[in-house]
């Protein structure tokens, strides 16, 4: 009984909920993400990934993890001086949208995937960034991204109060879950419970927007590697939690 009431109080305390003029917003809303291709090209983008490759000659600053596979550094923004103004110039106006938080904490994340046995894809498989509470990300491509290189993956319409349920239901997990294996997805795939994933492969520079309390995850790469810059927002300060 506590998790639906937290999980309808998430909701009534959703802002998106009452925005009905804004199409990113209305797509998060219904599909829980929307696409930008080529948000960021040519030089631009070519500066923006020198910079990243760049930092990742400093160790101090990079987490590993998938085994090995997914390295990371987060807080790039603060521990690292590093921005992408025009992502935050997207991100921004929307989270403020999305929320009603009015002054709400963020970060920038670098994740540099690369190929190899035992890579379980960026996130270590299918989960919520929260069970309850909505979520917002924006995720950058910095390399071209086909479905060998572990492209990002939603189910569409996962972020939803009642999809949330119906996943309960169906597997005989609690609310408070949040990771699923591949077989959980597969069969709520069979019973209709959700849609097939959306595979988000893209050209170096496009731009995903997405609601990740719906499901998700980073497909295990196959080949080659995978880098890009996702920007979290948080309506509280949980940054110290990731920093190395």
């Amino acid at each position: 009984m506590i998790n639906h009431l937290k999980l309808l109080l998430s909701e009534i305390g959703h802002k998106g909920n009452f925005i009905k003029s804004d199409e990113i917003i209305n797509s998060l809303n219904t599909k829980g993400f929307y696409y930008i291709p080529d948000f960021i090209i040519d030089e631009e983008l070519k500066l923006i990934k020198d910079v990243v490759v760049d930092l990742y000659s400093n160790d101090d600053l990079v987490k590993i993890e998938s085994n090995g596979f997914d390295k990371r550094i987060y807080g790039a923004d603060e521990r690292a001086n590093f921005a992408v103004p025009k992502l935050n110039d997207k991100s921004n106006p929307l989270y403020s949208k999305f929320s009603f938080t009015s002054n709400p904490f963020h970060f920038l994340l670098l994740g540099w995937i690369t190929s190899g046995k035992g890579n379980l894809g960026s996130g270590g498989g299918w989960h919520r960034d929260s069970p309850f509470a909505h979520q917002f990300k924006t995720i950058l491509y910095l390399t071209d991204v086909t479905e060998d290189n572990g492209p990002f993956q939603f189910v569409e319409g996962s972020n939803n109060w009642r999809n949330n349920l119906s996943v309960a239901k169906a597997l005989g997990k609690s609310l408070s879950d949040y990771r699923f294996t591949n077989d959980d997805i597969e069969l709520l795939v069979k019973k209709g419970v959700i849609k097939e994933p959306q595979t988000f492969t893209s050209k170096a520079g496009g731009l995903i927007i997405a609601d990740t309390r719906g499901l998700h995850r980073g497909k295990p790469i196959k080949v080659g590697e995978r880098l890009a810059v996702t920007r979290y927002h948080f309506h509280k300060d949980v940054r110290s939690k990731f920093y190395k």
